[in-house]
Parts: structure tokens; sequence; C-alpha cells
């Protein structure tokens, strides 16, 4: 079932989500940018597919996606031009539909968000591929959502303050504190005056944790058992936790909550629709997730520091379990306002600019025997 629709399709629930590409691994404007800043895994596939000659007119390609907090979405990147510099081609988008069509024919009922094909800064001709969504897709048995050009332009741009937003939040128990508030953490005003948005925090301070880990998004089997430790240590102590939002950070809050350890995931964006999936689980009542960022943004890339940031300071003890460590000297001058203890691992992954990096904000090594960990 076609369903013609106007505004951001982001705000829209969806199983699959048909992003328009070239072949040449760049997401530069319209619709592509978008999706890259909201999903920058999916981005760094379809770059190497790109690279290999896997997406090519007429082929999309398939990323999938889900994990703890967010809900698993199917994205479709439909080659609608060869080179971002060329227009798109009515052939390619005919030849894409084609596929779609069948594709989706193998799938069991899904919704389907769909703009309009090279329509935007590829420059066809909206009537006409209209048609061609008509000839091939309705007769579907998905429910596909399409949107118009104005649509997909302003895809991704998306208002948090206004009194719907509000209510949206608080539906999923996701309360906003203003800086001006006197639940604000005081700590974090030496930092940022931005609304913090928190789930799940009735019973929680989220005045300071005791431990922050600041680790690596792919981290190495060293890493990994390192921050095993160190959860065993909190537990131990009974220490709270502070994590960030990669994939490994989830999954080791998850566990550490299992655990009976207090636990937050601070998340650049998208604490809307993390919370509503969160509220579906009986297994994460000690587990708080915090953000200052769009809460219905799915990525914003330029959110990913102040998050990590933003960890420091409302943290007594930072861990870097990270040796990507150079990105420290240009922060330093923020993160030394905070009232942290720092501390870091000494691999031979540490360059000496990472050395460097993380000796200006006075941190020191971490001592490690065997299962023990030591902090002062």
């Amino acid at each position: 079932m076609l369903e013609f629709v106007k505004g951001d399709f982001f705000e829209y629930d969806a199983d699959i989500r048909v992003n328009t590409v070239n072949c040449v691994g760049v997401m530069g404007a319209g619709v592509a940018l978008a999706f890259k800043n909201k999903y920058p895994e999916m981005f760094k596939e379809y770059a190497k597919e790109c690279k290999l000659g896997l997406i090519r007119p007429g082929v999309p390609s398939v990323w999938k996606n889900d994990d703890m907090f967010t809900k698993g979405v199917e994205i479709i990147n439909f080659p609608t031009k060869n080179h971002w510099r060329k227009p798109s081609e009515y052939e390619y988008v005919e030849n894409g539909l084609k596929w779609l069509s069948e594709y989706l024919d193998k799938k069991s009922y899904s919704t389907i968000t769909l703009p309009a094909l090279g329509c935007g800064h590829g420059g066809l001709d909206w009537i006409r591929v209209k048609e061609l969504i008509e000839n091939y897709l309705a007769d579907s048995q998905h429910k596909i959502l399409v949107f118009e050009p104005n649509s997909s332009k302003k895809a991704g741009k998306v208002e948090t303050n206004t009194i719907e937003n509000i209510s949206l939040l608080a539906q999923e128990r996701i309360k906003t504190i203003s800086s001006k508030s006197a639940d604000y953490p005081e700590q974090l005003k030496l930092f940022t005056e931005k609304e913090l948005y928190l789930f799940n925090s009735n019973n929680i301070s989220v005045e300071s944790y005791d431990i922050s880990l600041i680790s690596s998004s792919k981290p190495s089997l060293e890493e990994i058992e390192l921050v095993k430790k160190l959860v065993n240590y909190c537990e131990e102590h009974r220490l709270s936790i502070l994590f960030g939002s990669s994939v490994f950070d989830k999954k080791m809050a998850f566990d550490a909550s299992k655990k009976g350890i207090t636990v937050g995931v601070f998340m650049p964006t998208g604490i809307f629709k993390s919370a509503q999936k969160a509220n579906l689980s009986e297994n994460l009542t000690r587990l708080t997730l915090l953000s200052i960022g769009n809460p219905f943004e799915s990525f914003d890339r330029k959110a990913y520091i102040p998050s990590v940031l933003s960890r420091l300071f409302l943290t007594n003890k930072a861990i870097f379990t990270t040796s990507r460590l150079e990105w420290v000297s240009k922060q330093a001058k923020y993160i030394k306002k905070s009232h942290s203890k720092f501390y870091y691992t000494d691999t031979p992954a540490l360059s000496e600019k990472d050395i460097l990096a993380i000796e200006k904000i006075s941190a020191v090594k971490i001592d490690v025997e065997g299962n023990t960990v030591k902090l002062d």
C-alpha cells in the first residue's frame, strides 16, 4: 500500500528506510547526508562497498542495525546516479525499483519510508518518478510511505522544543532538566548549560557517578578484559559507573546493571528512541540514560565530543581505557575545569602523542596486577 505523505521521514516509525545514494562513496547533501549523520556505521560500510564496486545503478545494498536500546532498522542504499557530480537517471530509478519490488516480496509485512528518488540534487521530475513508484510498488503488501520532494529536502531537521515533543518525552519517562533547575548537576554547569535529558532516574542521583569509563568503540581483547576487571572492581566496592553509548559500552552497561551496579549511559543524541526500547525491558531498573543532545536525532557527529566531556563532569574518577588519546590535548582546557581524577592504561598501543596528551590533564596510570585493579 502506497501512501504519499509530508514531513520528516525520520520522525516516522519504520522497519526499512530507503536512502538515495551515488556509487562513489560520498554522502554530502540532501537525504544521503541526513542518513550519514544518523547512521555513521552504515556510511562506513557503504563507502567500502563503493570501493569494491558492489553498489551500482539497479543494485542497491542493505545495511541492518539492531542493538539493546535502538529499534532494529534496515537501510537500503538506493543508487540514483553514478557520480555525485552527475544528475540522477530515470533508468537507474526504474531498475532500482524493480530490485526493491522483488526484495520486498520476500519480506514479512513492514513499514518502509521512501524519499522522492532523484528529485532533489538529482534533478529528476517528480511527476515521472512518482509514476515509476506507483508502477512498481502500488500493489505491494507493505505500508510504503512516500515523501514528496520538499519533505525529502528537510530530512533529519527536527525541532525539539515544541509542546508536542516535550509531551512525547514525558510519556517515555524522560525528564527534561534546565540548567536553571536545582536538580541540574552543579559540576555539569562548569561545562554546559544545555538541557539535560534523563530516562529512568527516579531513584538515582546523577550529581556524580563514582567511575566514568572512556573506552574505545571497537576495543581490543586486552581492553575488553580490562573493562571487565574494572566492572568487577566497581561491583566489589559498590561503585556506580557511567558509560558511553557505543555498542560495546551498552553491552557492558547492561551486564553491569544485572550485577546490581548503578549504571548510566550517556548518549550524544537520540535518547527518545532508546527510552522507547528500554521501556519494553524488565532488566534495566538500575540503568539510567542521559543526554544533552537532540533527543529525537538518531546521531549527530558534532554531539559526540560534548557527550564524552559531559561524562568527565559527572564523575569522581574518569578512567581512559582507550589508547586513542590525542583528542584529549585539544580538549584539555575544558577537561581541566572538571574536579575529576583521571586515569589511563599504559599499553604498547599508546603513541608518544597519546602520552603527551593524557599528561596534559595530570592523569595517572592504573595499577593492574593479575585480576586486581588498584585505584587510590
